[in-house]
């Protein structure tokens, strides 16, 4: 659970806080993310859940919920949600899937932290589907000075980055990190964002997969250019027979080789018959790179390395730890037991594949480094 004066195993009855499902809702808790959104009200993180499909307008909404010193483990909790974030788009036939994937980074000026929702079945054009695009939402928005929320603002007034690659997905993963710092102005985060169904028009592969950087701009002030301006492809690195690999699936990012740029790291879940592969993108403050620095592999057919990704440094650890989820690995006894392979920046001088196991934990974590504010 991330703090050190936990120890042994814990299971549902353990915990404080249940966040029931919001009325008319499905999948409940498909993504989550934290940060800090009202913060002239308080000094708190706050929570970012998302319900895949509702049953009011056939698409997902995100729910924000403030945490303050009276919440949340004190015997009087309140878990109902302080706010809705719900897709601009109009169309209800379809699902858009809004809140498939979110995450939280600084994108605009101000303190508070940001918001970017991933909406991978939104249809860009006509007779297309499953197109994709990203919504990115200012959190000042989300409370005004008072501390009183502001929802309209919020709501419905999010940047959108669209896609017209039809079954694309784009949007289906998303991480927010700093990839290209700017040297005269300054810092916001660019988005790293996964496109599980891009056909890699070199070899025309079906769902080979892509991923996105969309870039901040920083010498607006933060916020993002159109959709095509400051965006930088990144394909699929297997360039053999990439077919049903769905590269995109997993992102996330931080600084894995400790130079004070943060790097990014994406998932192929389904590589090299299902052993999956993860691709580790060096960023060194210049440039946008697009080829893997280094890659780590699955070893055992259908094990699914790289369905989940994580990672982080520990108290008085220089050395970042990237942690991986395989969920299906089947160990000498039992099929689908599942393993985390964790692998620390040491290590690739000197073996290909991580050799630290443990068993593999169904959830997913999304770790977001503190960083310098622009106001």
């Amino acid at each position: 659970y991330g703090s050190s004066t936990l120890s042994g195993t814990y299971y549902s009855t353990d915990i404080d806080v249940f966040l029931p499902y919001v009325a008319d809702t499905n999948y409940f808790g498909e993504a989550i993310a934290s940060g800090d959104f009202n913060i002239a009200d308080d000094d708190n993180d706050d929570l970012v859940v998302s319900a895949l499909v509702t049953n009011t307008d056939d698409n997902g909404h995100v729910y924000i919920y403030n945490y303050d010193s009276t919440d949340w483990g004190d015997g009087t909790i309140d878990n109902s949600p302080d706010d809705t974030l719900k897709s601009a788009w109009s169309e209800t036939d379809d699902r858009g899937e809004f809140g498939k994937s979110v995450a939280v980074g600084h994108f605009y000026a101000g303190l508070n932290d940001d918001i970017v929702v991933g909406e991978p079945g939104f249809n860009y054009a006509g007779g297309h589907s499953y197109d994709g695009r990203i919504n990115i939402f200012d959190g000042e928005s989300i409370y005004n000075g008072s501390g009183a929320l502001t929802y309209d603002n919020f709501r419905d007034s999010p940047a959108e980055i669209d896609h017209s690659i039809e079954d694309e997905q784009f949007g289906y993963s998303v991480a927010a990190g700093d990839f290209n710092p700017s040297t005269t102005t300054c810092d916001f985060d660019d988005i790293i964002v996964g496109a599980i169904g891009n056909p890699n028009d070199a070899g025309g592969q079906t769902d080979a997969g892509r991923a996105y950087v969309v870039e901040a701009d920083n010498a607006a002030g933060g916020g993002f250019l159109d959709n095509s301006a400051n965006t930088t492809d990144i394909p699929n690195p297997d360039g053999s027979a990439p077919t049903g690999d769905q590269f995109g699936w997993s992102v996330s990012a931080g600084d894995f080789y400790d130079d004070g740029v943060d790097d990014f790291f994406v998932g192929a879940h389904l590589n090299n018959t299902s052993r999956g592969m993860v691709g580790i993108y060096d960023c060194d403050g210049t440039s946008i790179t697009t080829t893997p620095t280094d890659i780590i592999d699955g070893t055992d057919d259908g094990e699914e390395m790289g369905r989940c990704i994580a990672g982080g440094k520990y108290s008085g650890d220089s050395n970042f730890v990237l942690a991986l989820g395989a969920p299906f690995y089947d160990n000498a006894t039992f099929g689908n037991n599942g393993r985390v392979l964790v692998a620390t920046i040491p290590e690739f001088s000197d073996i290909s594949v991580p050799a630290v196991f443990a068993i593999f934990i169904g959830i997913t974590v999304i770790w977001r480094r503190k960083k310098k504010k622009c106001r």
